[in-house]
């Protein structure tokens, strides 16, 4: 395909700003050989890509609700950027602290943003000046961080003429820096910028340039400012510079260091813009005519593009689809119609099914919700039960604590052990309060009880102790009876009391009981 057929310099209309868009797009190719389908792709100069929810497509004019816009991977070709540092300096005493805050975020900033290939320059203003309103530090660009440095660490204040209100000469400045960036020899792979540390004053009495007036000169130029701000009053702002040149507005007095670095060393990336390929099907009949397509970005904001369609005949000569396409219309007219019925069931079909998932969710939701509350109620249960069994505990070792003197256990052998505890275990495991080393002897084999019955948290107020078997493997006997085991006990057996000599026996073991 012939490029100089199909490709055409970019028609931009704009009503206050019609330069904008020269600087941010243009287009790269237009392919119709596939006519209707048209495919053009075009860069875009812009931080942001586009958001294809929002965007709107016309063709002469004319609406279009189906239409494909994609970003292509391209290299960034981008290599160096020639940067216009501009500091604001007068010899009005608030200026003092912000020259040092500039001084001092350069002396740490510099060698990160600069690089080999750049080409950097330094220039003050301030309010004292007359037609010129820039002072160039240096006449040729450097790419040495250090001599950059060392030019901005060399500012000095101005004195004071006895001039006062005349102007502050941002605007003029920024006017002045656009135009010499505008004067230097560069190419496509440069990326142009102004960083301005300013505290943004600008008084009334300065009616020579507007802020329209730098956005105009600048967006003509394609050089995007960058305003680093250091607030000296809420009213003023030059955050509309910023943002309609493609640049970025930082508050000094909250952005950090790095918060610069980064704004500076996406310089080349937002300069360079994005490609993008743009697919839709023309509904105007081929006639070598030229078409007007524009992307609405915004009410205020568009992209314009100009392609030619081909010729009917030539189309038709061309395409051996056109050519038989009245033969072929009715089948393709019937292949559309079942391929419409198919859709419409695919997605009557896929509708049943999200009805179906939200119904499961629905009944899995209310599932779970019975399973949390049943959980819920069960842990507050069971910490009532341990509030209540705590409760318990301490109240039977007050009521314990209150007996006279305890009772004792006395072992065959003559060994005499006192009932210390209200709940007090017999057992071979050494761990019992009273152990035997015996294995007619259970692990646990019996339980002393005092005034309770076990399972139970109610004080039987009796001061007596009940024994209960372990569920042993030999059982516990008292005087000859056999002692109920706790199981027993908690199926409702009557518990066993001790009284003063019973004798206990389990397995091989004898033990008497002094109360």
């Amino acid at each position: 395909m012939a490029v100089n057929k199909y490709v055409f310099l970019i028609l931009l209309w704009f009503t206050t700003l019609t330069p904008v868009l020269s600087q941010r797009s243009s287009l790269l190719d237009a392919n119709v050989d596939d006519f209707p389908q048209i495919e053009i792709d075009f860069s875009y100069r812009s931080p942001h890509l586009l958001d294809t929810t929002k965007i709107k497509l016309l063709e002469n004019g004319k609406s279009f609700d189906t239409f494909n816009l994609k970003e292509k991977k391209t290299n960034n070709s981008i290599t160096s950027k020639q940067v216009l540092i501009l500091i604001e300096n007068s010899h009005w005493q608030r200026f003092d602290s912000q020259l040092e805050s500039v001084k001092l975020l350069w002396s740490e900033i510099a060698g990160e943003v600069i690089d080999k290939n750049d080409e950097i320059f330094v220039a003050t203003f301030d309010w004292t000046k007359g037609s010129q309103s820039i002072h160039l530090l240096n006449e040729k660009g450097t790419s040495s961080p250090s001599q950059i440095n060392d030019l901005i660490q060399s500012i000095s204040k101005p004195d004071n003429d006895g001039r006062q209100h005349k102007s502050t000469e941002i605007y003029p400045a920024l006017i002045e820096s656009v135009s010499f960036l505008n004067n230097l020899n560069k190419n496509d792979s440069v990326a142009q910028a102004i960083l301005l540390f300013s505290s943004e004053f600008n008084n009334i009495y300065n009616n020579t340039q507007t802020k329209t007036d730098v956005i105009i000169s600048a967006r003509n130029s394609g050089i995007p400012i960058y305003a680093y701000r250091y607030a000296y009053s809420n009213k003023y702002d030059l955050k509309d510079i910023a943002q309609n040149t493609y640049g970025v507005q930082l508050n000094m007095q909250e952005s950090t260091n790095q918060n610069v670095i980064k704004s500076i060393n996406e310089i080349k990336e937002r300069y360079a813009g994005k490609n993008y390929t743009l697919k839709f099907e023309s509904s105007i009949s081929a006639n070598n005519d030229f078409r007007d397509v524009e992307i609405v970005i915004s009410d205020e904001e568009s992209i314009n593009l100009r392609y030619q369609s081909p010729d009917k005949w030539s189309l038709i000569w061309k395409n051996q689809n056109y050519r038989y396409g009245i033969i072929g219309g009715g089948l393709i007219l019937i292949v559309l119609v079942f391929f419409l019925i198919y859709q419409l069931k695919k997605r009557r079909d896929k509708q049943l099914e999200q009805i179906q998932n939200i119904q499961h969710e629905t009944e899995n939701a209310i599932r779970q919700s019975e399973l949390n509350r049943a959980e819920e109620k069960r842990l507050k249960e069971k910490k009532e039960e341990e509030l209540e069994v705590s409760k318990f505990e301490k109240e039977l070792q007050l009521h314990f604590n209150s007996i006279p003197r305890p009772a004792q256990l006395i072992s065959s052998v003559g060994e005499e052990i006192e009932i210390l505890k209200p709940v007090f275990y017999i057992g071979r495991r050494s761990e019992n309060d009273m152990s035997f080393d015996n294995s007619t002897v259970s692990k646990v084999h019996a339980i002393i009880y005092y005034d309770h019955i076990p399972g139970t948290l109610q004080l039987l107020n009796e001061k007596r102790y009940i024994i209960v078997d372990f569920d042993s493997t030999n059982a516990t006997y008292v005087n000859g009876q056999l002692v109920a085991s706790i199981s027993e006990i908690k199926s409702g057996a009557s518990p066993k009391y001790l009284n003063n000599s019973d004798v206990i026996q389990m397995g091989e073991v004898s033990i008497t009981f002094m109360d």
